[in-house]
């Protein structure tokens, strides 16, 4: 299920489909515009959409969607180029009026190197398994307490989970989905690629043993992550991650427990991030690792040599460079101390806000 940033002015607003994200279907789009305006902050706005449909034909069929934008557009995120990139809308019918909601406008606002296609139809119907995939709100849910096992509707919705990941990967195959809300512990078994994984009781509680599967692109929300991570440009956000090894990607004001191992190439990122542990560990040992980050607490950082870039903020706590450290450089800024019992290892005090840029630049891939 695709992400949504939005721009509101008082000239019209802006909702972009965030990178890398290519499809979008209607009854998507307004279930994230119902979720966007019913936040309180975003109460003094103008209503964005009217929809139409789903009125039941009989026969396990229904009227589709038309999804009427009132004063705003919608826009995929502009890419780099020089390749375009095709994106689509599809789901039902999208259309847009200008400010005196009355002229009708080109609903799509142009994005760089991007071609938007529209599928739609004046006589737009949902058939059942369409209908089907609007209770799940483009996610399976899983609770291994009060979940049942299967496969059938409505099993996997919100009301009615599936206690075992297995049958909610089944389930969301059927109906095209890459996001799972869940409760519990989980072991992957299977490749999920560029999947979405919410915690939706503790992050403490609810807990991904990774195993070796390949998690590619694959981003994590309020979730305890452990074991082997194949694959990289992993996200994580307020997280717990508990001795993971192959880690390349992001941790977004996560917490380190154990020793998390960087992969061949790859780059731990952190911002905001919390160490916690005795004291939270980065291993560098494969070729190429790297870390960026801006930390709280205590961090020890292992085996690392001339062969990895370490570019460190501490908003207060130490940078623990341990003997098996070898001819390593550290750029390390911020509060705090840094305690070189490395062989042959440099450290070079810089400036917070130079380390911060870099962090900063490293996230946006400007770096």
């Amino acid at each position: 299920m695709a992400t949504y940033t939005f721009y509101p002015t008082p000239t019209g607003t802006i909702i972009e489909v965030d990178l890398p994200y290519t499809d979008v279907s209607i009854q998507e789009l307004i279930n994230e515009i119902r979720d966007w305006e019913d936040d309180l902050d975003n109460m003094e706005w103008p209503k964005l959409v009217d929809g139409a449909g789903k009125e039941d034909l009989g026969g396990g069929t229904a009227v589709g969607i038309t999804l009427s934008l009132r004063d705003c557009k919608l826009k995929f995120a502009d890419r780099p180029g020089p390749d375009w990139v095709v994106c689509n809308v599809g789901g039902g019918n999208l259309v847009a009026t200008s400010g005196d909601l009355v002229t009708y406008v080109n609903p799509i606002e142009p994005s760089s190197y991007v071609t938007v296609t529209k599928t739609s139809s004046s006589s737009a119907t949902l058939s059942t398994v369409e209908l089907e995939s609007l209770y799940y709100r483009g996610a399976v849910n899983i609770d291994n307490l009060i979940g049942e096992t299967g496969t059938v509707f409505p099993l996997g919705t919100e009301s009615n989970p599936v206690n075992n990941i297995a049958d909610a990967r089944v389930i969301a195959d059927y109906y095209g989905f890459k996001t799972y809300n869940l409760k519990g512990m989980y072991v992957l078994d299977q490749d999920y690629n560029h999947w979405n994984f919410y915690g939706k009781n503790s992050i403490l509680e609810d807990i991904i043993v990774v195993a070796g599967q390949n998690i590619q692109g694959a981003s994590f929300d309020e979730l305890i992550v452990t074991n082997y991570i194949s694959g990289g440009n992993v996200q994580a956000q307020k997280c717990f991650f508990s001795n993971v090894t192959g880690f390349d990607g992001i941790i977004y004001e996560g917490a380190l427990s154990g020793c998390t191992t960087v992969a061949s190439g790859g780059t731990i990122m952190a911002k905001g991030t919390s160490i916690m542990g005795n004291p939270g560990c980065i291993n560098l040992a494969a070729t190429g690792a790297g870390v960026v980050a801006n930390f709280e607490g205590d961090v020890e950082i292992m085996y690392a040599t001339a062969d990895n870039e370490i570019n460190m903020s501490m908003s207060y706590g130490d940078v623990i460079i341990s003997p098996t450290c070898s001819g390593a450089t550290f750029e390390v800024g911020g509060f705090g101390e840094v305690y070189n019992y490395g062989t042959g290892c440099t450290v070079i005090n810089t400036t917070l806000t130079d380390v911060v840029n870099k962090l900063n630049k490293k996230v946006l891939g400007l770096y």
